[in-house]
């Protein structure tokens, strides 16, 4: 008999213990693709997911990625959007699809029972599809509304200006979409773009729940079905160069508020100083305590929010701060992200905020481990580098060791205002009332 849970009193608290998740087991196939299988007895509704590398930064045509892989499920040769949709509603299936820079991936939710009968189902229209012209102008109405709707948002358009800034002309991402891109794409394009792309040099395939014998088989069977080609390899990107001290502006002309992006090239996934670096920047910017709250929200009051993160691709990353501020105070907001930038490579951090960093930052982590499926999640994009064995350990030890003097030296190393380039949607000026 469980004992009962006292909730009028918060539990204690304790300092972190040491554990180590279990490593997956891997296999694998005839053809090279890894197979890691995360084992759970008391899973039986079984999750896969399918990392492709055949994410946007690999177009040489603008939104390529996102329809091909998109339309893969309205795409069977045999069966038609409505048959397949009402097939995986009636085995209880949930299939997503997200394209992201570099990797596609494709989630399958499947009950175990029904995994004989699912896959193969799923895998015809994945590696054979025969992309309709009517799914593909649906999808393009939708897109050219999407597209519509989002020019009106200035988060939308201060992201889209900072990819085109960043990115240039060296790849597809830094070219701003419009109509014309939408309207061009082609059958063809698609059908291209997935024979180029869906190739066992691109594929990994992570898989949890309680497998057994039948079903990992049967993915071998399957997938080592999957063709040899090319590997994906990721355009070069120019150096980053400054255009201006001055902010880069897409002017809208009433709106409320302003949408901000501070941004810089910074380190990659693999680098060294990584794990560190995310320390610094959770102070900087990365939780609801971080000193850009602070003083925009809590201070200033400029912003409900503000955060900052980095966008980790082909051996290097994107560090960027964002937020929508008040348009009548969208320089001062501006002034006063860079003065936080200054101020952590000039003073140390203090003990007692370290702490509340390093204490969050642990639970994070042990949060994305906490159960099979969001460890297999995780673990996939520490996959993504070629870093997944052991990393778990590498990270809580980065976190746990991380002292308070390193703030300034890694600030003064990964965070000068002048390596920033500033770009705002909405208006610098005050807006008269």
């Amino acid at each position: 008999m469980m004992c009962p849970v006292d909730r009028t009193h918060a539990p204690e608290i304790h300092d972190f213990t040491q554990f180590k998740p279990e490593e997956p087991k891997t296999c694998v196939l005839s053809n090279g693709i890894k197979l890691k299988k995360f084992f759970n007895p008391q899973l039986d509704l079984l999750h896969f997911s399918i990392k492709i590398k055949a994410g946007s930064l690999f177009e040489s045509k603008k939104n390529v990625a996102v329809f091909c892989y998109l339309l893969l499920k309205e795409s069977s040769k045999r069966h038609s959007s409505n048959e397949v949709d009402e097939f995986l509603d009636y085995y209880g299936v949930n299939y997503t699809a997200s394209i992201a820079l570099e990797y596609v991936t494709v989630n399958l939710i499947i009950p175990k029972k029904n995994c004989p009968t699912v896959l193969p189902y799923v895998f015809d229209f994945l590696l054979h599809p025969t992309f309709k012209a009517q799914n593909i102008e649906i999808l393009r109405k939708r897109k050219l509304m999407d597209l519509a709707y989002n020019r009106e948002k200035v988060s939308y358009c201060a992201s889209q200006l900072m990819l085109h800034h960043f990115f240039g002309d060296s790849c597809t991402v830094g070219k701003q979409l419009d109509e014309h891109d939408l309207e061009s794409i082609t059958a063809e394009d698609l059908h291209r773009y997935h024979q180029k792309s869906f190739c066992a040099e691109n594929i990994r395939l992570f898989a949890a729940g309680n497998l057994n014998e039948e079903i990992c088989g049967l993915l071998a069977q399957l997938f080592e079905t999957i063709p040899h080609g090319q590997p994906s390899i990721a355009p070069t990107l120019p150096s980053h160069s400054l255009e201006t001290t001055s902010p880069i502006v897409d002017l809208h002309e009433g709106c409320m508020q302003s949408a901000l992006y501070l941004y810089q090239p910074s380190i990659g996934y693999n680098h060294p100083q990584r794990r560190d670096f995310s320390v610094l920047a959770t102070i900087l910017g990365g939780y609801f305590g971080s000193r850009l709250m602070g003083n925009l929200r809590e201070t200033n009051g400029y912003t409900y929010g503000v955060s900052c993160d980095s966008l980790y691709f082909a051996g290097t990353s994107l560090f960027y701060i964002e937020s929508e501020v008040n348009v009548n105070t969208t320089l001062q907001a501006i002034d006063e992200c860079y003065n936080e930038i200054e101020r952590l490579s000039k003073e140390p951090v203090l003990p007692e905020e370290l702490q509340l960093v390093q204490h969050y930052m642990a639970g994070q982590l042990i949060r994305k481990v906490d159960n099979t499926v969001s460890y297999m999640t995780q673990y996939s994009r520490w996959d993504d580098y070629g870093c997944e064995e052991g990393e778990f350990e590498r990270q809580m030890h980065s976190i746990m060791a991380f002292d308070n003097k390193q703030t300034m030296e890694l600030a003064q190393a990964w965070l000068q205002r002048k390596n920033f380039t500033t770009v705002v949607a909405g208006a610098l000026e005050p807006v008269n009332s």
